[in-house]
């Protein structure tokens, strides 16, 4: 365990209300059981086994972490081992991250903020189901940055039903305009239950073809890259020095302790998982029995194309020589079947920078890049 890369990640299930594309665990925010959950997580982070709780990144995400009252917020950030860490970054959303909680986190060392805004169309919130109104958005947005962060993050969603480029190519031009120094650009997934995966299926909104999302992630990387945001990860842009420390380490197979309902942990070799009920969660912790649901150890080839798999996500790749030392296999030994096929076909390349030796997608596979990495698991 390397505590100058160990991440802690907290996970506040609550929202105003819930999405009609959201298929994550989450709870419509109730102040009183937010209470509740709020102990159970002070008590599940101090029974930590970890003498001294020096995390290099915490990620403070859900849910809606800015759905908490003032006094929650103050709460929590206090409970928690923020003096070591080199990034602090707290989700928020348009409707509740309003002027005193911006100043409640720049004031107590939150230095990166995440707003989800997904879209600032009128029809696109409407049918994403979004509780925010656009220019509630770009003000808030705006807000953050002026707010001295080091980095301010939106989420944009790209391929909703009936978006075109021009309103993607609208999204893009506000977010750059409001100050963002990182923005994640999704495209829609088909989350299993989600209200909106239902209305696909039974062909009530017609879908986006494979070609038009094609189209989008072309517009993405040339509108972003005129404006000076490089395209570090599959679905993150920023300008050089504002990448997320915290998810390019869990990219890279680092360790980091999760805790909450539904959060995982990857920490000496182990992984282990909390039930993903929020009452459950908190019944067990307030009744001193362990929260964890499941847990697993892989093998050391497991392992090995587990964090090759994540690593690849990294628009730089993977540098081969880093890679056998962090996992102690060799990455051609390891995909000596995999490799002839996956790089004549184009799904990877080489590349040799400063002497070393990276293996990453090319960018033509990046839209399909599931398919490619799925040969890797």
């Amino acid at each position: 365990m390397n505590a100058d890369s160990l991440g802690l990640y907290v996970h506040i299930p609550f929202c105003a209300s819930r999405c009609r594309y959201c298929g994550f665990v989450s709870n419509i925010y109730d102040h009183d059981f937010a209470d509740r959950y709020l102990e159970a997580l002070r008590m599940e982070l101090n029974a930590q086994p970890l003498t001294e709780r020096r995390f290099s990144t915490i990620f403070i995400g859900g849910g809606t972490p800015s759905s908490l009252s003032v006094r929650q917020l103050e709460s929590l950030l206090k409970m928690l081992p923020l003096g070591w860490a080199k990034e602090v970054s707290i989700e928020a959303n348009p409707e509740s991250a309003t002027e005193e909680k911006l100043r409640l986190f720049s004031d107590n060392g939150v230095t990166r903020v995440s707003i989800g805004v997904q879209t600032f169309s009128h029809f696109g919130v409407k049918l994403l189901g979004r509780p925010h109104d656009p220019v509630t958005a770009q003000r808030r947005v705006a807000a953050a940055a002026a707010r001295g962060f080091h980095s301010v993050n939106m989420d944009l969603i790209a391929g909703w039903p009936g978006q075109t480029a021009s309103m993607l190519l609208a999204d893009l031009a506000i977010a750059v305009d409001s100050g963002t120094t990182h923005l994640s650009c999704y495209e829609l997934m088909r989350l299993p239950g989600s209200e909106l995966t239902r209305a696909l299926k039974a062909k009530a909104i017609p879908p986006q073809s494979d070609r038009e999302a094609r189209k989008f992630w072309d517009v993405t990387e040339r509108f972003l890259g005129d404006h000076g945001f490089g395209h570090y990860e599959i679905s993150n842009y920023s300008p050089p020095g504002f990448e997320c420390r915290h998810n390019v380490n869990a990219w890279k197979g680092g360790e980091y302790i999760g805790v909450g309902v539904a959060a995982h942990s990857h920490l000496l070799g182990a992984r282990y998982w909390n039930v993903s009920d929020a009452a459950e969660y908190v019944r067990r912790i307030t009744s001193g029995d362990s929260p964890v649901e499941g847990s697993e150890t892989l093998e050391a080839d497991e392992k090995a194309r587990e964090t090759a798999v994540f690593w690849l996500r990294l628009s730089a790749g993977i540098d081969a020589a880093e890679f056998g030392e962090r996992t102690g296999i060799c990455l051609e030994h390891l995909y000596y079947k995999e490799l002839p096929y996956l790089l004549g076909a184009g799904g990877l390349e080489w590349r040799i920078q400063a002497g070393r030796r990276f293996l990453r997608l090319t960018k033509q596979s990046y839209p399909v890049a599931d398919a490619v990495l799925i040969d890797m698991v």
